[in-house]
């Protein structure tokens, strides 16, 4: 209880953002209930524990209360949550309505297993929905079967942001950027954030320079199971980065969208694009926002910022500054924050009309996205809570999720340690091994459909490296299914965890990391028989499949540009972040293959979209469809080896559950599913709801969501 309670400090500290004002705030100190209504049928009545006061309800008691939230653009809602006894489907929610109870949107719960009596749960939800209402109605319910069962709300509390308000900007007011003023602290995420009814600013064409300014800033680690942070000055100080950049109306779109190499010790820039504005308050100037990440270097942490400047018509700027509040990375989180100096060259784009054209494409075909608290309007059945749910994810832990169905992408909050990130559209996610599903997987799978049989192709034959008895036998196939033969032990993730894997994840060449591929474990069985789980695996599949693919579309031939991005990433238009992928760091620039792709939420959604459709593009399919439906579960004669329990397969890529006995179905129900390393899932439910999230607290969990997706529309005999 106690390590929860401490995960949780970080959100509580930043919970509120600086610009917000306080509309509603309930702590029952005085011993009383003023201003709530009880209401339903049970017991309410204000308790003391320990000198703590908070509310009670028993059995199907609520207690009511209201605000005008007119003039506020955005309302966050939260409370503090204990329980005791609670039934297997009892749970103690605080929900809020915009039309007088009609529809209720859930801010959080408390269901069992969370009911020691004892901690106090936050929840926390800002519903668009309740903004500019008159009256909002808050609502703490009990929802208990067991006349022992009690539920304690405290803490109530609701803040605002008022309708036109300014961003907490005063510390990047045109005087500090211009200045020469070090950065103190990370700033709430709101000062990366044009207030309501900005014009655009002035318009952009051209080189963008930005070059981090030295001891401007700082760094405060959180976990740190490496020791990184002994090298902040390293940390602190990112490698230069120019882009073209072209404006759009408001939006900055920069020329280079993935991870840009480099050789600094630890950061590779990711530039997305931002926004622009004119505020009168500025003086003249323009305001520039962007949303960046810094990726790690040789790996795929990453950790997301933003940064801010002034700048004119004739490239005259002021200093930028920029702060990482967030990331994907289970080993290293960490605030990093500075200056940096900004060069802007006006001078003509050429790829101008293609960024401004491919920009507009990118935006038109995204999903339309609602708040995930709005999910029951349209699926009565389906709580929100189900979905990033706080039994499977912790929040601290969380960076994105969401849900497709309906034709709707049901988003949940991207909250950072400092406001909710301004850009959630193009966050930047790390795929780890998402990658080996869909690098390896769909390079293969495209393969196989050009040239039937190349999967029984062997990695002996394509990677010299890999001589001996115990890759001749090896065929593509057994390496996509991790079924090599080749292992030390077969105990699940014992050989990936192992301390022969960070010369392997270390190495910067090709060869170099080959080499210690080929070497590092055992013939243990016949190749295609065992199922172990390795990242190895998949590496010296790239390797070969590169081999096979440059022998048969020449010395120039890529199997990620070739055989995914062109044929199937560009046609659905995805972001640009997709078509690049970490490479080794030598002129063979070998792609991954099984960790190393950057993807935005829409673009997950997207993804699994087009595959549980059949992975067909102008109605014809692009990769081979029996592999494809191995993948997928949809061949019973195909599931693939059972992989760490039995109601668990892996098969050419890709993970299989079977969560007939989370949903009560008496048959099998297959869902296929992507896993990255840290806590990112993405499953495509055979009722064809999507659901994702990407989190780095090494928690793998989404029976919840199972739930959740069988509430939208049964899965039972599907």
């Amino acid at each position: 209880m106690i390590a929860r309670l401490l995960w949780l400090i970080p959100l509580l500290m930043v919970a509120v953002p600086a610009h917000a004002e306080p509309i509603l705030s309930a702590d029952f100190q005085s011993g009383t209930a003023a201003g709530w209504v009880a209401r339903g049928s049970g017991d309410v009545r204000v308790t003391e524990y320990r000198g703590n006061y908070s509310l009670r309800l028993q059995a199907k008691a609520e207690a009511l209360s209201s605000f005008p939230a007119t003039g506020k653009a955005e309302i966050a809602i939260s409370a503090e949550i204990a329980a005791q006894g609670l039934g297997p489907q009892d749970a103690c929610l605080i929900e809020a309505s915009a039309d007088r109870g009609a529809n209720w949107f859930e801010i959080g719960r408390v269901s069992k297993g969370e009911d020691d009596a004892v901690t106090l749960n936050r929840r926390r939800a800002v519903v668009p929905p309740l903004a500019g209402a008159d009256p909002v109605y808050v609502r703490l319910r009990a929802d208990l079967s067991n006349s022992d069962a009690s539920c304690w709300f405290d803490n109530v509390r609701v803040d605002g942001k008022a309708e036109g308000a300014a961003a907490d900007s005063a510390a990047f007011s045109p005087d500090f950027l211009n200045g020469s003023g070090k950065l103190d602290a990370p700033r709430d995420l709101g000062a990366f954030s044009p207030p309501a009814g900005m014009a655009p600013g002035a318009a952009v064409e051209g080189m963008l320079r930005l070059a981090p300014i030295a001891g401007s800033g700082g760094i405060k680690a959180f976990v740190d199971r490496s020791n990184y942070a002994a090298d902040s000055q390293s940390l602190t100080n990112p490698p230069p980065v120019e882009v073209a950049i072209v404006s759009d109306g408001a939006a900055l779109i920069p020329s280079l969208r993935g991870p840009i190499a480099s050789d600094h010790p630890h950061w590779e820039w990711i530039i997305d694009p931002g926004t622009s504005w004119t505020d009168p308050a500025d003086g003249g100037w323009s305001r520039a926002a962007i949303p960046f990440a810094f990726q790690e270097r040789n790996a795929n942490c990453t950790h997301n910022g933003m940064l801010t400047f002034l700048y004119r018509a004739d490239g005259s700027t002021s200093r930028a500054a920029w702060e990482v509040a967030g990331e994907t990375c289970a080993y290293f989180k960490a605030d990093l924050w500075g200056m940096a100096a900004v060069t802007l060259t006006p001078r003509p784009v050429a790829a101008r009309k293609a960024l401004t054209d491919a920009y507009r494409a990118e935006v038109a075909a995204r999903v339309p996205t609602r708040p995930i608290e709005q999910i029951g309007s349209l699926f009565p059945g389906a709580s929100p809570a189900q979905f990033g749910s706080v039994n499977d994810v912790d929040p601290a832990n969380m960076t994105a999720y969401g849900v497709l169905a309906g034709g709707v992408h049901w988003v949940g909050g991207c909250m950072t340690r400092h406001g909710a990130y301004p850009f959630c559209d193009v966050l930047a996610l790390p795929s780890y091994s998402l990658a080996k599903s869909l690098a390896g997987g769909l390079s293969l799978m495209r393969m196989e459909l050009l040239h039937p049989g190349v999967r029984n192709e062997t990695i002996g034959a394509h990677v010299p490296m890999c001589g001996g008895a115990k890759w001749s036998d090896v065929r593509l196939e057994d390496a996509l299914d991790m079924t090599t033969g080749n292992y030390d032990s077969a105990t699940y993730d014992l050989d990936e965890s192992g301390d022969k894997m960070p010369a392997f994840f270390g190495a910067e060449t090709r060869d170099d990391r080959v080499r210690i591929a080929c070497a590092m474990f055992p013939r243990r069985d016949p190749a295609g028989t065992k199922w172990v789980y390795h990242t190895v695996d998949t590496y010296l599949l790239g390797a070969a499949m590169q081999d096979v693919w440059k022998k048969r579309a020449g010395a120039d031939a890529d199997i990620y540009r070739d055989l995914v991005v062109d044929p199937i990433w560009r046609p659905l238009r995805l972001s640009p972040v997709t078509f690049e992928t970490k490479r080794s760091y030598d002129a063979a620039r070998q792609p991954f293959v099984g960790w190393g792709l950057t993807l935005h939420r829409d673009d997950v959604v997207r993804i699994a979209r087009f595959l549980a459709d059949g992975a067909m593009i102008d109605d014809k399919p692009v990769v081979d469809p029996a592999m494809l439906a191995g993948a997928l579960q949809r061949n019973p004669a195909d599931r693939g080896s059972e992989a760490g329990a039995p109601n668990m397969r892996y098969n050419n890529g890709f993970w299989g559950w079977d969560v007939a006995a989370t949903i009560g179905c008496p048959t099998p129900v297959w869902v296929p599913f992507l896993s990255g390393f840290g806590g990112i899932s993405v499953a495509m439910f055979p009722n064809g709801v999507v659901y994702y999230y990407f989190s780095d607290g090494h928690e793998y969990v989404w029976r919840t969501a199972v739930k959740g997706a069988n509430a939208i529309a049964p899965m039972c005999g599907k």
